[in-house]
């Protein structure tokens, strides 16, 4: 059997969609994988001195890694996988499910070890742990408080007159009260921290920054993808750039020092990433602040914009290392 390229997706991407839209353009063989809607089964998995092969069934086909030429992984999972047994002991039911959650982890693995595109066990970033390395690299970070005491806020607040507080976790939206909610980043005025109990849950407060303009970057096996974004035009995105806002903001391709590049790429190297998205301020006066990286982040919203053409140079890239 020929090797192809297996790509697992969240169902709903479109970033992915117009990635295949070049493969096939370039006549590449793919099976693709959309989490909840494709047929997958898990065969068995065998590990021995001389053969580790994980076997599944994908749309009644059956596939090994052998027929793997390389896994392309974006936000993905497998949860669909292994059967469904009803079973009324609930430590019973608790034990084969760690079971299977750990059968999950191990097949992702044996796949990512073909990855060609993102990880998916680096895909859930520890925001302070990035901050350490990227302060480490020698990049800007703003001053960064994580507490549960009110009175800390307040020296905090008392220290650096305005500042946000932000999630530990990446953002969610959920609905409770016929109302929805969604985190994000936003400013913490005095009154709100007048209105804060003694002790809360454990929160990050940043010092805020001012911004001449914020940068995303897209980071792909070394090659940089800069937008600069003019969100402070915008009332409803001076904070944070994904506020829901009808007004459209300015644009434009952006070229970082290649001093600057060299801190990013020793950072992402560090965190084992080949992939990701990276926000930045740019101050108003010419400094450049790292805020977080996104190993799953979108990266559609700085190709269009700035004509970089990233899903075709994505599939290029896997098409070169699948013929080499």
């Amino acid at each position: 059997m020929k090797k192809k390229l297996l790509i697992l997706a969240q169902e709903g991407d479109i970033s992915i969609t117009e990635i295949i839209d070049w493969f096939e353009y370039y006549n590449l063989t793919y099976i693709f994988i959309i989490d909840k809607n494709t047929d997958v089964k898990f065969n068995n998995q065998t590990i021995s001195n001389d053969d580790i092969t994980l076997s599944l069934t994908i749309d009644n086909e059956i596939i090994s890694t052998e027929n793997i030429e390389l896994f392309f992984w974006r936000r993905g999972r497998l949860d669909n996988i292994f059967p469904n047994f009803i079973l009324e002991n609930a430590e019973i039911k608790k034990h084969i499910s760690n079971n299977y959650n750990k059968l999950h982890e191990y097949v992702l693995y044996q796949l990512g070890l073909k990855n060609i595109f993102e990880d998916y066990s680096k895909s859930l970033p520890n925001k302070l742990i990035n901050l350490m390395l990227a302060n480490k690299f020698g990049l800007l970070i703003p001053d960064t408080l994580i507490t549960s005491k009110k009175i800390d806020v307040l020296h905090f607040f008392n220290k650096h007159k305005k500042i946000i507080s932000k999630p530990l976790e990446e953002i969610i939206d959920f609905s409770a009260g016929n109302k929805n909610y969604y985190t994000i980043t936003e400013l913490v005025s005095i009154v709100d921290i007048e209105k804060m109990p003694d002790v809360f849950i454990d929160t990050m407060f940043q010092k805020y920054i001012e911004k001449k303009f914020e940068i995303r970057i897209f980071y792909y096996y070394k090659k940089f993808f800069s937008m600069a974004m003019f969100s402070q035009s915008d009332e409803n995105r001076l904070v944070d750039f994904r506020e829901i806002s009808s007004k459209t903001i300015r644009e434009i391709p952006f070229k970082i020092s290649e001093d600057f590049e060299i801190k990013i790429i020793n950072l992402m190297n560090k965190i084992g990433l080949n992939a990701g998205s990276i926000d930045l301020i740019y101050t108003p006066d010419n400094r450049l602040i790292f805020l977080e990286v996104n190993p799953v982040g979108q990266f559609g919203m700085v190709s269009k914009p700035c004509n970089y053409y990233i899903e075709k140079h994505i599939a290029q890239c896997t098409i070169e290392k699948i013929k080499t």
